[in-house]
């Protein structure tokens, strides 16, 4: 299924995008939501992603909630502070394609973040029932913890997952919780209405 990228929008702040900033802008406190329609439930409908960031200043540690609405409701959500890896936006090479503290910075919750959603995946490896980190092992444990789904019910349900991995009609996302690490991939589940673990790394 086609991808739908509509637009990034940012709120608030027009300079996450510059490549510097004047020396007030820097110590300005940070309250932006940015946004990104995007069909990560895999019906053909834009959903709409929403990054929150928050910061005493751009110089501070960030912290931040990612939350998915599908058809007014919320069916996702994610937050983090990232004090413990602040620092590391000074190393060269931690966020790709950048250069300095302030500019990786940027770079990375002004854009990566949302930019980098979607997920490449193994179809072999995810589908693989030998092994106990795939859909098989772990959707039927994570389906019957979080929705008392078991027996002949879930596997229907990860069989109809299977197909549309199979079918490429999958929609498969991770989201980051740092320049270097992701969330496990997942799938959404309507009959659950709520996104599954496909893949335990």
């Amino acid at each position: 299924m086609a991808r739908i990228f509509v637009a990034i929008v940012l709120m608030i702040f027009s300079v996450a995008c510059a490549k510097a900033m004047p020396q007030t802008a820097i110590k300005e406190a940070i309250d932006t939501v940015l946004v990104r329609s995007l069909d990560v439930t895999g019906d053909g409908k834009a959903d709409t992603i929403s990054l929150h960031i928050m910061a005493r200043n751009l110089a501070s540690p960030f912290s931040w909630t990612l939350s998915i609405n599908s058809q007014g409701n919320r069916i996702y959500t994610l937050s983090g502070d990232d004090s413990r890896i602040d620092t590391l936006f000074h190393d060269e090479g931690y966020v790709p394609s950048c250069r300095g503290y302030l500019e990786c910075k940027k770079k990375y919750y002004f854009h990566d973040i949302l930019d980098g959603l979607e997920a490449p995946y193994d179809l072999n490896g995810i589908l693989d029932r030998s092994q106990s980190n795939t859909l098989y092992s772990v959707g039927k444990e994570y389906l019957e913890a979080c929705c008392a789904i078991k027996g002949s019910d879930a596997d229907a349900i990860l069989s109809r997952m299977e197909g549309r991995l199979r079918n490429g009609n999958a929609v498969v996302i991770a989201v980051p919780t740092s320049p270097m690490t992701y969330e496990h991939p997942m799938m959404f589940v309507p009959e659950a209405n709520l996104f599954m673990p496909i893949y335990i790394e």
